[in-house]
């Protein structure tokens, strides 16, 4: 592939750079780069492709470089307060996909909810619930034990992304403590979901907590939570 020049007269006087690329904007394209990336597992930057934009071209080739992390919106200033909620977005968009390809594969085994966990590294990993021998071990618990597992100890700035509202009732088909109380004895501060839960108890959590305000997602994400709400097995005790 021919080498690509940067014409480096078009980077903007605030200086801003992504993973050590210069950006002419707010480094946006570059993120939808990485993005894209991370979603489709490429970690060979020669398997990134040119036609998008040099930006999206150059956020791809970031992730397999070995540069420096970025830093996020997601770890800008107060740990507890929601950022870029445009980008949180396609990452619901994304659980909701991850959601409906369970149902595909394995309808027996995967719930009705997915949850990840985003850090400042833009590291994500995404679980749905899963049926463990009849009770339901919960997404956000599959997505913190996953990135433990994978990452270690969850850094500071990091939020998990859910399609519906961390439970925190007591519950007849749950394993394990309710996901509020998971998070709360997690290093997250902070959680976005598509849908809040409107059966669960009325109760201020010690992380924030919001929904998204993209109606149409907003709406995919309540269309997967009432295929269970008003089931028997989540009717709380």
């Amino acid at each position: 592939m021919k080498a690509i020049e940067f014409d480096r007269s078009k980077i903007n006087e605030t200086g801003l750079t992504f993973r050590n690329y210069p950006c002419t904007k707010d480094c946006s394209g570059h993120q939808a780069g990485y993005d894209w990336a991370t979603y489709w597992g490429i970690t060979d930057p020669n398997e990134c492709p040119y036609g998008h934009s040099n930006s999206f071209w150059e956020g791809c080739r970031s992730r397999g470089e070995g540069l420096p992390a970025p830093e996020t919106d997601l770890a800008e200033g107060d740990d507890s307060k929601i950022h870029n909620r445009e980008k949180l977005d396609g990452f619901l968009v994304r659980l909701c996909e991850l959601v409906l390809n369970g149902q595909k594969s394995d309808p027996e085994l995967h719930g009705m909810v997915g949850a990840g966990v985003l850090d400042p590294g833009n590291n994500f990993i995404a679980r749905t619930t899963l049926n463990i021998d009849g009770e339901m071990s919960h997404a956000e618990r599959n997505a913190i034990d996953a990135y433990q597992s994978a990452y270690g100890d969850i850094p500071k700035g990091s939020i998990i992304i859910t399609t519906l509202s961390p439970c925190n009732a007591t519950m007849i088909d749950r394993l394990g403590a309710d996901c509020t109380e998971y998070i709360d004895n997690s290093t997250v501060n902070k959680v976005y979901c598509g849908y809040m839960d409107p059966s669960q108890d009325s109760i201020e959590p010690n992380f924030t907590l919001e929904a998204t305000a993209n109606e149409d997602i907003k709406r995919l994400c309540k269309r997967l939570a009432w295929t269970f709400l008003d089931t028997p097995g989540h009717k709380v005790k």
